[in-house]
Parts: structure tokens; sequence; C-alpha cells
């Protein structure tokens, strides 16, 4: 009987062990699947901002250029420039990659040569932050600074916007400081009053 029951335990521990092995295969799986997805994400961005470079030199080389990036007086991004458009923000969560759109508005409430302060609202003015950052030959540097309203925004100061302003349009990226799958896309225009 004993010869029966060693070999009975053995399979057993080694079924356990594999399934052990199988679960720690799905989270490896799982990580690789989000990596994948987080670089997938960014190549397309990278693909999009080599097209803009592309157009941008090849109107440079005809002489069509002049004018393209507006430069930093009468760059459209005064006090009381209003934009409004859209913001894509992605990230990984619970090992699924999420996808949240919305509206956004910005005003710019200060500016002092390169240097600009805005407001910034999104999902129908709910939530709103103060912006700091800097306008340099149509190069867009923004940070948060503080919550505009009541809302708990937990966002203050984590997020970094890069971008460009060409031809009353603001296009960029935000980054999250401490969190690498996050994207945000953003596509604002200028408002004519």
């Amino acid at each position: 009987m004993i010869r029966f029951v060693v070999p009975a335990v053995a399979l057993v521990v080694v079924a356990a062990g594999a399934a052990a092995a199988r679960g720690q295969d799905a989270d490896v799986v799982k990580r690789l699947t989000e990596k994948v997805e987080l670089l997938e994400t960014k190549l397309k961005l990278a693909e999009r901002e080599i097209q803009d470079l592309k157009r941008e030199n090849e109107q440079l080389k005809t002489g069509g250029g002049k004018g393209a990036v507006e430069p930093a007086v009468g760059d459209r991004f005064g006090v009381g420039t209003k934009l409004t458009g859209s913001l894509v923000r992605s990230w990984a969560a619970n090992g699924k990659r999420v996808t949240e759109g919305g509206d956004a508005e910005f005003e710019v409430t200060k500016r002092s040569g390169k240097d600009f302060v805005a407001e910034f609202w999104t999902q129908n003015r709910k939530y709103g932050l103060e912006l700091e950052g800097t306008v340099d030959g149509g190069f867009v540097k923004f940070r948060s600074t503080k919550s505009l309203n009541d809302a708990k925004l937990d966002v203050v100061g984590l997020h970094v916007f890069t971008g460009r302003l060409d031809k009353g349009v603001l296009t960029g990226r935000t980054t999250k400081k401490g969190d690498p799958t996050y994207i945000g896309e953003w596509k604002l225009t200028v408002k004519k009053e």
C-alpha cells in the first residue's frame, strides 16, 4: 500500500507545482501584455510626431515654412486666449489598459515673456486646475500647480505637458510622475470670440 501512496503523493506535489508555475506564467504574460500595449501607444505617438516634423521640414525646405511656427511675439498665447478641444488619457489598471476622453478648456490668465499661467477645466467645468508653464517659439510646456475648485484632485503637480502651438492649434501629450503607463493626448484650438 505504501508503494502506491508515495507515488500518488509525488504526483500531487508535481501537479501542484505545475499549477503554481502556470499561475506565475499568467502574471508574467499579463505584465508583458501591459508593457506591449504601452509601447504600442508610445510608438503611435512617436510616429505622429515624426510625421508632423517631416511636414514642417518639407515646408521649411520649400520656403513655405515662414511663419509655420508662430514667433514668441504675437504667438496667439496672450492673456485672455481661450482654447477648447479634447483630451484622451490612457493608463494601466488592474492588468488592463484604461482609456478615457473628455472635453478640455484652457485660458491664459497671465503672461510675462515666455512664462504664462492658465486655467484648465474638464468634464464640463467640473474639475479645474491652475497651470504654470512656458511658450517659446511655438513649444509649450506646463504643469499643474493647484486645484481651482473644491474637487479633491490628487493630480496637482503630477502631470507635465509638452507640445506645440502651431497656427492656433495646441497639440501634445502629458506624462504622469510615478506612472510610466500614463499618456494624455491633447488637441485644443484657439477659440474665436
